[in-house]
């Protein structure tokens, strides 16, 4: 039997496609976010009475914190994975100290859904309704946070009537059922790829505690020979180039491509790289589709996000790219020649911007990376938090690249070569400093505006200050806008109207830039991943 040529993995984790609620309330609930205890504080009785009842001292509990801070994850999950408490008992312990039920989501259970069409459903909770339309709220409490959820319920008993507890894997199988069908459309659209079936394998990446997703792939791909699922297990870090470092010994392709679970890439693509490949020297080790975003128009957000793509992922990596220079990587649609990705030892697992660290690893071993013109569709996040999070991953990730990629600059600079090196520099010190500095502008901005009104008159210095930050504002500004009316498509030219706002939006950049430093200190690893939620009636 002939290898394949062309090896997918398609990242398609569940969890990548689940959409948080707005539901403050639920959020608080749960713990969404929160951090645990701090070192020495003495427990609360509803902790006390839960470790009694897990049959856990205050010593593990304090060491499952400790890694939980470490891994980004949760006291709870990090007891699970020790194999120290089980999910159900966990679920009967937290129910009986807080007076709630404990019992899974039933089968007749409905996921609710939001104004937009998605599932009102989220890692710690799932808003459902049963057949007699009785409003449920399952939770899978942060066992750290179980004293501020008694509280809460004691304060307001008749929450006992709708609040259930339950498991994480119990709120993920109820999510993966309700979007089996969501999931059934992204595996057809890696079917109508246009590559020889004998020639192609593909592998769609589950987290292992996640059946209902890897049963639902399963049977959307039951016809397709070359098609499999690999199942990866919930083990620190829990990243997805972790999920893909798992995945990538299982392929035996000559060149392998990683799309993300929303992707819908252009039927023609692989033909596209394959053609790049063959037409360039075995230097080529990677060539980057350009990504376009096409819930554009949904909203604000969306359009600045899809005309940030345009620019970067039609001018700025392609000019890159022509003059042989290190390029970050985007996350997705990137297509290698297997041999150069096992070389440069596959993905970073524990960083958080794994396709940027690459495309330099890449560069730093001698090869080149192009680019190609067959483009793949994405969609952009539509709230602000699951915005932020995704912001303030990238820049922590390019954080951790810089600093990674700094340790030896001399040897960086030897093996780059004084060109790629400075590019290196500019790319990502620029990207970096870019991130954080509108939040100075803005300062110098409004301390020199607040000067002129209660005094009348500025200080020289400040108005120097003010002047550089308008005159850069300004060049970056213009440049911006005249990139994107070079490369927007003719539906995107619609969209350019909303450019006056440009400023605004790199303004909440540099507050998830900010967000990323303070990350990038106390959870360097945490990983928040983002719903990508098809819009309702596009699925």
């Amino acid at each position: 039997m002939r290898e394949p040529e062309y090896a997918l993995c398609g990242a398609d984790a569940s969890r990548n496609a689940a959409v948080r609620t707005d539901e403050p309330f639920a959020n608080a609930l749960a713990g969404h976010g929160a951090r645990a205890l701090p070192a020495g504080s003495p427990p609360s009785p509803a902790l006390e009475q839960a470790l009694l009842r897990l049959g856990l001292d205050r010593g593990t509990f304090e060491a499952a914190c400790r890694e939980a801070e470490r891994n980004g994850s949760s006291a709870d999950e990090e007891l699970i994975a020790a194999g120290l408490v089980d999910e159900a008992a966990l679920a009967r312990a937290l129910g009986a100290v807080l007076g709630l039920c404990a019992e899974p989501i039933g089968p007749g259970a409905s996921l609710l859904r939001d104004g937009r069409g998605a599932f009102d459903a989220s890692e710690r909770h799932a808003k459902t309704c049963d057949g007699a339309m009785r409003p449920r709220l399952f939770l899978a409490p942060r066992l750290e946070r179980i004293g501020f959820l008694a509280d809460r319920i004691s304060r307001s008993p008749q929450l006992a009537t709708t609040l259930r507890v339950t498991s994480l894997s119990e709120i993920a199988m109820a999510r993966g059922a309700a979007s089996g069908a969501e999931r059934s459309t992204r595996a057809r659209a890696l079917a109508a790829l246009d590559w020889p079936r004998s020639r192609l394998e593909v592998f769609f990446v589950c987290e292992a505690n996640d059946p209902e997703t890897i049963a639902a792939v399963e049977r959307a791909i039951a016809g397709e020979p070359n098609f499999s699922v690999i199942a990866t297990p919930r083990t620190a870090p829990t990243t997805k180039p972790k999920a893909l470092n798992f995945a990538l010994p299982l392929t035996r392709g000559e060149f392998v491509v990683l799309y993300d679970a929303e992707d819908r890439p252009d039927p023609g693509q692989l033909r596209a790289a394959h053609a790049a490949f063959r037409s360039a020297p075995v230097s080529l080790a990677c060539v980057q589709a350009p990504l376009v975003i096409r819930n554009a128009a949904d909203g604000w957000l969306e359009t600045l996000f899809a005309l940030e793509y345009a620019v970067l992922f039609r001018a700025i990596l392609p000019w890159l790219a022509r003059r042989g220079l290190p390029l970050p990587l985007g996350g997705t649609s990137n297509h290698f020649r297997r041999a150069a990705l096992v070389e440069a030892g596959g993905w970073d697992s524990h960083n958080v911007a794994e396709d940027a660290d690459l495309g330099i690893r890449l560069s730093r071993l001698g090869y080149r990376i192009g680019t190609i013109a067959s483009p793949t569709s994405e969609i952009a996040p539509s709230r602000f938090l699951d915005w932020r999070n995704q912001r303030t991953r990238w820049i922590k990730g390019w954080c951790q690249t810089w600093l990674v990629h700094m340790r030896d600059p001399r040897l960086a600079c030897r093996q780059l070569g004084l060109r790629a090196f400075l590019t290196f520099q500019i790319l990502f010190g620029g990207m970096i400093a870019a991130s954080l500095m509108h939040v100075v502008f803005a300062g110098h901005l409004l301390a020199a505006t607040h000067a002129y009104l209660t005094t009348g008159e500025i200080h020289v210095a400040a108005g120097v200050l003010a002047a550089v930050d308008l005159l850069n504002i300004a060049l970056a500004y213009t440049v911006f806008i005249l990139t994107a009316r070079l490369v927007a498509s003719e539906a995107e030219r619609p969209l350019l109207r909303r450019l006056w706002s440009l400023w605004f939006y790199w303004l909440i950049v540099s507050l998830a830039g900010l967000r990323a430093i303070g990350q990038l200190v106390h959870a360097p690893h945490m990983w928040e991943k983002t719903p990508h939620r098809e819009p309702a009636g596009r699925a």
